[in-house]
């Protein structure tokens, strides 16, 4: 099987991985199993992984804002069971995308394909917002306290702090750190190695 195919049994292993990751600890726990039997949902993100592994383009850049994975976004939530619509938010959704292209990375790391993942974006958690708000001293654009499950493309909202222009913050900053530090190939790689860092300080 050519190494640009991503094998069915990793694809499904590493989507149900991620998709506890999205959920866990936030309002959409209770509705996994909903997501999971969304086969729609599960169809976006093989197409946006798919879409990874043939890549071979570079990074692109924040401001761009990669329509391939906002595209993604939208057909996870046009997809949504109707039950679902009001409690699996766009934090969810990007954090699903952004976990099954983590552990796929993990496991392309080393391959020839390894640099497709440049483009990716690295998953925000409440760990990584506070490490990567450390690791810039503070000069960031992102809110430190921002609640990644939250968060919403609707401008109106009234709490700042869970509009969606945070997680795009968040993925400059990463990039910021990744070109001056030599050790970091791309977001993917900085987030996997100082998560791994902080959970596993003797290692």
């Amino acid at each position: 099987m050519s190494s640009r195919n991503i094998p069915e049994s990793i694809f499904n292993f590493v989507y149900n991985e991620a998709l506890d990751d999205a959920v866990r600890r936030t309002r959409a726990a209770g509705i996994k199993n909903s997501i999971i039997n969304s086969t729609g949902i599960k169809k976006a993100i093989k197409k946006y992984a798919d879409q990874i592994i043939a890549y071979s383009g570079g990074k692109v850049g924040i401001e761009e804002r990669d329509e391939k994975f906002i595209t993604c976004i939208k057909e996870i939530m046009e997809a949504l069971p109707n039950e679902t619509k009001e409690i699996f938010t766009f934090g969810n959704a990007v954090k699903l995308i952004t976990m099954t292209m983590k552990y796929l990375y993990i496991r392309y790391c080393g391959t020839s394909i390894e640099t497709n993942f440049d483009r990716c974006y690295a998953p925000m958690d409440s760990l990584m917002i506070e490490t990567v708000f450390r690791d810039c001293n503070g000069d960031v654009d992102f809110s430190p306290k921002c609640t990644w499950s939250l968060m919403t493309t609707d401008k109106n909202e009234t709490d700042e702090k869970r509009v969606a222009d945070n997680f795009w913050n968040y993925q400059k900053a990463i990039d910021k750190l990744v070109d001056n530090e030599a050790k970091y190939r791309n977001r993917l790689d900085y987030e996997y190695k100082r998560y791994n860092e902080i959970k596993n300080p003797n290692n």
